[in-house]
């Protein structure tokens, strides 16, 4: 993959490509399979160069040289397709990602932990703990807990216990998963998975989160 990065845009490539509808160049489509990240200018008129990681490889194993620009309201529509559940995207401070279609925001003491997180995951370390992730990432709180550093105002992150998940029977360690787990049977689920609901009768029941 080259380093020097050149952006095109969909108008660009429409012109370049007359059959191909617009429609396509997206992300698991052309998009996925040709273009190194994607620049998205936001809401709020910011751009972000987003990258992608795909549930059957790392995002930098066969990408081009070039970016695709993309409006706010396409990369919505992009990310709406129900294939992107096995993409994790990020911004390149991670303090914003995709996960399971939406995108959520970290504040940076969290995105530094999140980038930590996803740097091992592609080196393959699958368990990863607390006090390790900490020191890497380089960031000094009054405790190395991570339900704590994901925690903001008395309510926690909603992707902690999704994305990062207390592994098993293991004290302080956590999983990174960039994608959900492919089942639809909560008992498949680690119990940080699951969520205990009352019934109208007052009875628990679980639920996929």
């Amino acid at each position: 993959m080259s380093d020097n990065i050149r952006t095109t845009s969909v108008d660009v490539l429409l012109r370049n490509y007359p059959r191909q509808e617009e429609d396509t160049f997206c992300a698991i489509g052309i998009g996925g399979c040709t273009f190194n990240s994607f620049l998205v200018t936001d809401e709020n008129g910011i751009e972000h160069e987003w990258r992608l990681h795909f549930d059957q490889r790392p995002f930098d194993q066969y990408y081009s040289d070039y970016r695709l620009k993309v409006t706010f309201s396409r990369w919505q529509q992009f990310i709406s397709d129900d294939l992107w559940c096995q993409v994790f995207g990020y911004t390149s401070t991670y303090e914003k990602v995709i996960w399971r279609n939406k995108i959520y925001n970290f504040n940076p003491t969290q995105a530094r932990l999140i980038a930590q997180m996803h740097g091992q995951f592609l080196q393959g370390s699958k368990l990863q703990f607390e006090r390790s992730i900490f020191s890497k990432s380089m960031v000094n709180l009054s405790d190395y807990r991570l339900d704590k550093a994901f925690r903001s105002q008395g309510a926690i992150h909603p992707l902690f216990g999704k994305l990062i998940v207390k592994a098993e029977n293991q004290r302080g360690a956590y999983l990174f998963q960039p994608w959900a787990p492919l089942t639809d049977n909560p008992e498949d689920l680690p119990t940080s998975w699951r969520l205990v609901h009352e019934s109208a009768q007052g009875t628990p029941r679980i639920a996929v989160c």
